[in-house]
């Protein structure tokens, strides 16, 4: 049988919400989350023109580092990302790190891997071009391990998307949110 909504929250049980993705094909400049919004993940390509020409890909994430959903508390750790795209012989390559964009020439390569302290760095990586139109992200959100995380509640979530490129620079967003 099941329980209804007032008697869970009348007992002072939360519903454990399910973390959910949805693929965009753009980039999403909103100046705030929405409340159910738990981050968005941009991924841009854009191919380039060179004798042996490549993929450049660049991502950023915006994060509500301290969600709350449901009156109930789900502080976020951090948000790691895998990109990869098969060479010529179809072999997928993935990268974990980038090299941090900035105002300035930057030679600093660090790992894919956002927290609430380098929330703001941009990210970028590059591939050589193959007969592939698509790259694959894996992407990580962890939580922090929290005695405010409602029990039953799963402090990670991973899944892979695959986002096909154009001959032209695209925009990808990818959203995480609760439901």
């Amino acid at each position: 049988m099941a329980v209804p909504w007032q008697a869970i929250f009348r007992e002072g049980r939360l519903p454990v919400p399910t973390v959910k993705t949805m693929l965009l094909n753009q980039r999403t400049n909103t100046p705030s989350l929405a409340p159910d919004v738990l981050a968005l993940i941009h991924i841009g390509s854009t191919p380039t023109d060179a004798l042996f020409g490549k993929i450049a890909l660049i991502a950023d994430v915006r994060a509500n580092w301290h969600m709350k959903f449901s009156n109930a508390q789900y502080p976020l750790d951090s948000i790691k990302l895998q990109i990869g795209y098969p060479d010529s012989q179809g072999i997928m390559s993935y990268r974990s790190s980038g090299t941090v964009v900035d105002g300035a020439k930057s030679n600093l390569i660090k790992p894919l891997i956002w927290t609430q302290t380098n929330q703001q760095e941009i990210f970028q990586t590059a591939f050589l071009r193959g007969a592939s139109d698509s790259i694959v992200v894996r992407y990580q959100v962890l939580f922090k391990i929290s005695p405010v995380l409602p029990a039953g509640f799963n402090d990670q979530c991973s899944a892979t998307e695959k986002l096909h490129l154009g001959t032209q620079t695209q925009d990808f967003t990818l959203k995480v949110f609760f439901q």
